[in-house]
C-alpha cells in the first residue's frame, strides 16, 4: 500500500477521530442502557437505546439491543398500569402512562431508515394508538387531582393538584369537567408574591444597585421554572401596606389572601469591594547571547551575558456580596424559606514593560481595560442573587 503522504495522513487521522468521537455518544447510551438492564429498569433502557439509535441509525448493537428490550419495556410498563389501576394508585398511574407515550411516540417519531429495520420485528404504533393513549393518561390525571378534593391543602398540595388537573386537561382536554376543575384548581394554587425592600449594612447607593439588578433576577429565576410561571404573581405594595399584612399575619381574610399570600424579605448582610488598582514590580533578567567573530579566516562563536529590565504590572479589582431572605406565609405567619448566598466577581490582568535589551521574541504587552467597578458589583450580585432565586424557587 503506498504510503500517505503527511497533509493526507494528517487529514485521515483527523477524520478517524471525528467518526470515533461521533460514535462514543451512542455506544456510551448503549452501555448506561445495559446497566439499567441489569438494575432491571427496562423502560429507562429503552428510552437510552431509543436516543443511541437516533443519533445513529447505522449503529448495529444499539439498533439490536433496542429492537430486544423494547417489547420488554412496554409489557412492563402495561404491568405497572394494570397494579396502579387495580389499586386506585392514580398518582403513579399517570407517572406510568407517561412513560407509555414516551416509549409509543419515541417509536412513532423515528425516522424512516430505522422504521424500515425494525418493520418486520416491532409493531410501530399509529396516530390513533397515541392519541387513545393521551385520553387514558388525562382521564389518571383527573383522577390523581380527584384524590386531593374535599382535603384541607397546603400550598405544595394546592400547587400538585392544579398541576395535576392541568397536565390532564392538556391531554384530554373534552373530559367531563376537567377544564372547569383546573381553572378552580389554579386559584386555588396562585400565589401572589411581594418582596420588602432591601436592608443593608451599607450605603445606600450599593443598596440601589441590589434593587435595581437581583430583584428581576431572583424574580427571572423563579420564573424559569414554566409550572412555578402559571401560579406566580409578584405584587409591587408600598411599605405601609406590606408592614399591615406582616402585621396580620395568620389572621388574614380569603379576600386578603388572595390579594396578597407570600412576603419575601430580602436583606445585605455584607458588601466588599477593592476598587482597581495597579502594582508594578521590577525583575532583572540575564540571558546568554552568541555573537561570531573571525579568527585566523575561521568563524568562530562567541558568548557574552547580557541583562535586561521586565516590569511587570498588573490591574485587579474584585468585588462580593453576601444577600440572605426569609419567606413569610401570611395564610399562617409561618417562615417556609430563607436562606443566604454570597456572590463574587473580580477581573485581573497582567503586562509586561521590557526596559534593555532582550531576547528575540520577549517583548512589550499589551496593557487593555478591565471591567469596572460598578460591573463587577452587578455580577456579585447578580450571582448570590441567581443562587437565591433557585432557593426561592423551591420553597415558594
Amino acid at each position: 500500500m503506498k504510503e500517505l503522504r503527511p497533509v493526507k495522513k494528517i487529514l485521515y487521522l483527523f477524520i478517524l477521530l471525528l467518526l470515533m468521537g461521533c460514535s462514543s455518544v451512542e455506544e456510551k447510551k448503549n452501555t448506561l442502557a445495559m446497566e439499567e438492564i441489569e438494575r432491571g429498569n427496562y423502560t429507562k433502557a429503552a428510552f437510552l437505546l431509543q436516543e443511541a439509535v437516533v443519533i445513529n441509525p447505522d449503529y448495529l448493537d444499539g439498533m439490536v439491543n433496542y429492537r430486544n428490550i423494547y417489547p420488554i419495556a412496554v409489557e412492563n410498563t402495561k404491568g405497572k398500569l394494570t397494579l396502579y389501576g387495580k389499586n386506585e394508585d392514580y398518582l403513579r398511574e399517570a407517572s406510568t402512562y407517561e412513560d407509555m407515550m414516551s416509549l409509543k411516540e419515541g417509536l412513532y417519531n423515528m425516522v424512516p431508515v430505522v422504521h424500515n429495520k425494525l418493520s418486520l420485528s416491532l409493531k410501530i404504533p399509529d396516530y390513533n394508538e397515541i392519541e387513545g393513549l393521551k385520553k387514558d393518561a388525562g382521564v389518571s390525571y383527573y383522577n390523581a387531582g380527584n384524590t386531593f378534593e374535599g382535603l384541607k391543602l397546603d400550598r405544595y398540595k394546592r400547587r400538585k393538584k392544579y398541576f395535576l388537573y392541568s397536565r390532564g386537561e392538556e391531554l384530554y382536554s373534552t373530559y367531563l369537567d376537567i377544564v372547569e376543575r383546573t381553572s378552580r384548581s389554579l386559584e386555588d394554587a396562585r400565589v401572589f408574591v411581594t418582596f420588602m425592600d432591601v436592608k443593608g449594612v451599607v450605603g445606600t447607593s450599593v443598596i440601589r444597585k441590589v434593587d435595581g439588578s437581583a430583584l428581576p433576577r431572583i424574580k427571572g429565576s423563579v420564573l424559569d421554572d414554566a409550572k412555578l410561571k402559571r401560579i406566580v404573581t409578584f405584587k409591587e405594595l408600598s411599605d405601609t401596606e406590606i408592614k399591615n399584612y406582616l402585621n396580620r399575619a395568620g389572621n388574614l381574610s380569603e379576600k386578603e389572601l388572595k390579594s396578597l399570600n407570600t412576603i419575601i424579605r430580602l436583606n445585605v448582610d455584607s458588601f466588599d469591594l477593592r476598587p482597581t488598582r495597579v502594582t508594578q514590580n521590577y525583575y532583572t533578567r540575564t540571558w546568554t547571547e552568541r555573537y561570531y567573530v573571525m579568527e585566523n579566516n575561521v568563524k568562530v562563536a562567541k558568548y557574552r551575558e547580557r541583562t535586561y529590565t521586565e516590569i511587570v504590572y498588573e490591574k485587579r479589582n474584585s468585588s462580593s456580596v453576601t444577600i440572605s431572605y426569609d419567606m413569610v406565609d401570611l395564610e399562617n405567619g409561618n417562615t417556609i424559606g430563607s436562606g443566604r448566598f454570597e456572590g463574587k466577581s473580580g477581573d485581573r490582568y497582567r503586562w509586561s514593560v521590557i526596559r534593555g535589551r532582550a531576547p528575540v521574541g520577549v517583548m512589550n504587552g499589551v496593557e487593555r481595560d478591565i471591567k469596572s467597578d460598578e460591573t463587577i458589583i452587578n455580577e456579585a450580585i447578580l450571582r448570590a442573587a441567581e443562587e437565591m432565586g433557585r432557593d426561592v424557587r423551591n420553597n415558594i
